[in-house]
């Protein structure tokens, strides 16, 4: 079997991976958890969205974020505990999420769900703040956002343009393969919105109107990551195996051979591209020559996330269950830690730069995993552990 042919052939299995763990409403088996940061309340926090909860994490110690009151004194439940900022999908009909949250109106955060729906919650008092807006179909990526719109990603159909007060749609673009979507967040950037499908087609449209700004790209593989954009181009990685350099203008300039699928983002940092792929391999790409500087297989099983880069490492994080520091200089592995359980590591890594003003005192990672009990564990950049949220 060809490579382009067994390509399609793995690509349908993970689509059929994802539709046999649950529709609407039913439990999600095949899942990560979606994590980032977020301003809530004048504090940074890290949200940890997974399947039917969030739960807002404090970056100093790992601890669950205490709700306040206007005294800033914190808010206790009928039987005296305190209460944590935590939206229950199960206080809207089973509500599952994948994605983190876009900013709405004022205090509100629109979660986008895998069961059709963006839920606005309150961020003061982490409730849902009236009905859930509904979608056609389920939604495991961010949605991007202009002044007019929400761009969201439906995983089996393609991109839609919604009012974000009425999720009426404006306009949409759908696959050319029926069952398989958007996977990944658009990218808008001075009134151009840049989308992947999974179909293997890069769209780019007048993000008012939709309308076309070039003819789509067939980049042969299924794309389920943002496009980065350095320097006038857009480097866009696929389930081909490749890297593209895009020009802006629609045209493919470059493009560079990975061992495997790519899924995460490429980084890039003082001019070098990093980018990870499925065998366990990360790569230092020059986005010049579109050529590898190094490259090398590091983990046992596949890397999703893209790399977080700094001065002296590459740091990725693998579904063997470890995350791994790489001497930025030639991609030699400087030292690895083991997630207890070794649970697959899925979600992007979260970098949290030092604040003295937030009690940050140094620079950290923060992983996510499948393992409950070891939900997001949290690293400085010489790999000691700092601390474990689990539910």
């Amino acid at each position: 079997m060809g490579r382009r042919r067994w390509g399609r052939f793995l690509l349908l299995s993970v689509f059929v991976l994802l539709v046999s763990a649950g529709c609407v409403g039913a439990r999600i088996d095949i899942s990560w958890p979606a994590m980032g940061t977020v301003e809530l309340n004048g504090e940074s926090r890290v949200l940890v969205a997974y399947k039917d909860r969030i739960d807002a994490v404090d970056p100093v110690n790992g601890s669950a974020v205490r709700l306040l009151n206007n005294d800033g004194e914190v808010r206790i439940d009928s039987e005296g505990n305190p209460r944590l900022w935590r939206v229950d999908g199960n206080d809207l009909q089973g509500a599952q999420y994948f994605a983190l949250p876009t900013p709405g109106d004022d205090d509100t955060l629109l979660f986008p769900t895998y069961s059709n729906s963006i839920v606005p919650v309150n961020v003061p008092t982490a409730s849902v703040d009236g009905a859930a807006l509904a979608l056609p179909g389920q939604v495991i990526a961010p949605m991007a956002r202009s002044e007019s719109w929400l761009y969201v990603p439906i995983r089996s159909q393609g991109i839609i343009a919604v009012d974000p007060t009425t999720a009426d749609i404006q306009w949409r673009i759908d696959s050319t393969r029926e069952g398989v979507g958007a996977w990944a967040t658009p990218l808008l950037h001075e009134g151009i919105l840049y989308v992947p499908l999974f179909d293997h087609y890069l769209h780019a449209v007048d993000a008012e109107t939709g309308q076309d700004i070039w003819e789509p790209l067939d980049l042969e593989g299924g794309i389920v990551t943002t496009p980065l954009l350095y320097e006038d181009h857009l480097y866009v990685g696929t389930f081909s195996h490749m890297l593209y350099k895009i020009t802006l203008d629609g045209e493919i300039v470059g493009q560079y051979e990975a061992q495997n699928w790519i899924w995460g983002t490429a980084t890039e940092y003082e001019g070098m591209l990093y980018i990870a792929d499925l065998s366990g391999a990360v790569h230092a790409v020059d986005p010049d020559s579109m050529e590898a500087v190094w490259s090398n297989k590091v983990a046992e099983r596949g890397i999703r996330p893209a790399p977080v880069v700094t001065n002296e490492y590459v740091i990725v994080a693998s579904r063997d269950g470890k995350v791994y520091w790489l001497y930025r200089e030639d991609g030699t592995v400087a030292f690895d830690r083991e997630v207890e359980g070794r649970p697959e590591i899925l979600s992007d890594i979260v970098f949290i730069p030092a604040n003295e003003e937030a009690r940050i005192l140094q620079d950290m990672i923060v992983v996510g995993t499948k393992n409950l009990s070891h939900l997001a564990v949290a690293y400085d950049m010489e790999g000691r552990e700092l601390w474990v949220f689990g539910r």
